[in-house]
């Protein structure tokens, strides 16, 4: 196919056709939220979706853009001409994926893990035989492949603008349409109130191509056709791509499309605010993303790698012995891909209200859930500190174990060591540094279990002007001391496996015990600061200096309110004067500093948090301008 062809092809998904459907009503006006008033009142809101089907699977919307613009403007955070006559006149814009479409991804997905796999294989081949194999099978796969998908499915786009614009956007395509009239390759269609153009097939467009791997592709596009339909609906365009033109369906009304279904409810509170982003994503579009993120199949072309290799790297005697030690770190890894599946869909809305920048995400939680504890942070914390975050105790279904990884990177040590381009000598001394730190290591598991029984796992940072802090709930304050004394058990046993005094532990460790209040204060000065710890029947601190962990360590839980998730705020003023203290101290604060600094003269603060209800995972995140 001709270049021109290709550029006129890729230019009608942006302009509109001369054809003109009825027009929808005039925007309503204000009125309460009803069922029969809402779709209505979500087309004035997202202009560009009220031509988006009901069935669609995925949706990405830009809404209220002028709007959105000159709230940002006034804000500060664009400059104060940056609505100028061009972007005036755009009210939105949307692309959505069609139920069908997805269908068709959904095939190609495996596609997605043979590429990872190829991409591993190139980079490990010396000989480039095994990555040739490799290409030629994929090529292979995507001609069946595509063999046996479908229809190609219907994407959607539309572009809205302001009433007076709307000609504008009429004469840009007729300029358009009249050069793709003018070009063979095209087929003129008209269907369905819309008009547009087909490639009756696909093959013409790897016309040229002399690449014999690339002939089954050819041969599997060949008859298959491409459509780019489109319509004006009062002044939004609208475009449908997809390989029948009777596909190319749009619905009469807003209540009939998906502004009438409640997909996008979870947005209908802020209707009325400037907003300039919505996402929708179905729960079987997140599965099918979940997919593409897995680790196993490139874990699996990992292994085939380190398999082909092995017997060339290692004694046979150690052979057996290393490939075992492979296969149970690849199984031990593969159990991170076993999430839930998603049974919710994913929405996303960010808007601008009284000058503060707001988004909010849902999503499908995958089987994860937050306990209830107290709340360690005080108002006072939460409003003045510059940076506060708190957490509690979040639990993933997952049953991965860390040791089982190393165990199985210990058995296969001499092939791991060879792969790095070690030595057999550094291979030797590394395998018995880690029989000498193995019992250090396994007191330090038993030790963390022994915390972790012992804290509530609610957990804060909290950074002030004079210093900072860590704390986190007590749930036995008993198993705290004994889990202490286990660490540093094992730190002693660290030293006689490294040749050092294991009293070096307790000259480190050493400290000044104080009581304030009901908290016992650890303390150890230094010229600069005075690391403390302190531990009450409540909470552990952790903090640069004895007030503030004592202060922490002395919260009266009984009367703090619950909370479940996680919540943070940063106070950009107070953050860009303690990076400004921390200049020559640190490396890289004189860059953050000026980064901070800069931020701070249009965001005054940043706050979030993140909750699991019902099983489904909200996160919010506000910009809270000057």
């Amino acid at each position: 196919m001709k270049t021109r062809s290709l550029v006129i092809l890729a230019a009608t998904a942006v302009l509109p056709l001369s054809a003109q459907t009825a027009a929808p009503a005039a925007p309503a006006a204000p009125q309460a939220v009803t069922a029969a008033a809402l779709p209505q009142q979500r087309a004035d809101a997202y202009a560009a979706l009220a031509v988006i089907p009901a069935d669609a699977e995925v949706v990405i919307s830009v809404n209220k853009a002028a709007a959105t613009l000159q709230a940002l403007a006034k804000a500060g955070i664009l400059p104060a001409d940056a609505l100028d006559e061009d972007t005036a006149m755009w009210e939105g814009a949307a692309v959505a994926l069609s139920p069908q479409f997805m269908g068709n991804v959904e095939k190609l997905l495996p596609l997605y893990d043979k590429a990872q796999a190829l991409v591993l294989a190139e980079e490990a081949d010396t000989d480039g035989i095994a990555h040739q194999k490799a290409a030629k099978e994929l090529l292979s796969d995507l001609a069946a492949a595509i063999k046996s998908t479908g229809k190609i499915g219907p994407v959607y786009a539309a572009v809205s603008v302001v009433p007076e614009a709307t000609d504008k956007l009429t004469e840009l395509y007729d300029e358009a349409l009249k050069g793709m009239k003018e070009d063979g390759d095209f087929t003129y269609v008209e269907q369905n109130g819309m008009k547009g153009i087909m490639l009756p097939d696909l093959a013409k467009l790897a016309e040229g191509e002399e690449s014999h791997e690339l002939q089954p592709v050819i041969d599997a596009l060949r008859g298959r056709s491409l459509c780019l339909m489109s319509c004006r609906v009062g002044n939004t365009l609208a475009v449908v791509l997809c390989e029948d033109p009777a596909d190319a369906k749009l619905p009469a009304t807003p209540a009939e499309g998906i502004l009438g279904t409640d997909k996008l409810a979870k947005g209908d509170g802020t209707l009325d605010k400037p907003g300039f982003l919505t996402m929708y994503s179905s729960a079987a579009a997140g599965n099918m993303m979940q997919q593409m993120g897995k680790i196993s199949p490139q874990l699996d072309a990992v292994a085939e790698i380190i398999r082909s290799a092995a017997p060339e790297m290692v004694k046979p005697e150690q052979l057996q012995a290393c490939l075992k030690g492979v296969d149970t770190m690849m199984a031990e890894l593969k159990k991170l891909d076993k999430a839930q599946p998603a049974t919710k869909p994913d929405f996303v809305k960010m808007w601008v209200e009284d000058g503060s920048i707001n988004l909010e995400m849902t999503t499908d939680a995958g089987g994860a859930s937050f306990a209830t504890a107290k709340q360690l942070g005080s108002p006072v914390d939460v409003a003045l500190a510059p940076l506060y975050v708190e957490a509690t105790t979040c639990t993933v279904p997952c049953d991965f174990s860390m040791s089982a990884v190393l165990e199985g990177a210990e058995q296969a040590m001499p092939l791991l060591g060879k792969l790095a381009d070690m030595t057999d000598e550094d291979i030797a001394e590394l395998e018995e540094t880690v029989q000498r730190a193995k019992p250090m290591l396994q007191g330090i598991s038993k030790a963390c279990e022994t915390l972790g029984s012992a804290t509530t796992g609610s957990t804060m940072l909290l950074v002030q002007d004079n210093g900072g802090a860590v704390a986190t709930g007590v749930k036995d304050r008993a198993a705290l001391a004994r889990g202490w004394n286990e660490l540093l058990d094992a730190a002693r046993l660290g030293c006689k496996a490294m040749g050092e005094d294991p009293a070096a532990v307790d000259e480190v460790t050493k400290a000044t015990e104080t009581t304030v209040g009901k908290a016992t204060v650890y303390t150890k000065e230094t010229a600069e600061l005075e690391p403390t710890a302190a531990v009450s029947d409540d909470v552990v601190a952790v903090a640069t200096f004895p007030s503030i962990a004592a202060r922490l360590a002395n919260t009266d839980l009984a009367a703090a309110p619950e909370f479940s998730g996680v919540r943070f705020s940063m106070n950009l003023d107070s953050l860009s004067t303690l990076t400004k203290d921390l200049e020559g101290d640190i490396t890289g604060a004189e860059e953050i500093s000026e980064g901070m600094k800069e931020a701070s003269k249009v965001v005054k603060s940043i706050s979030g948090s993140a909750t699991i209800q019902d099983g489904t995972c909200t996160f919010r995140l506000q910009l809270h301008t000057k």
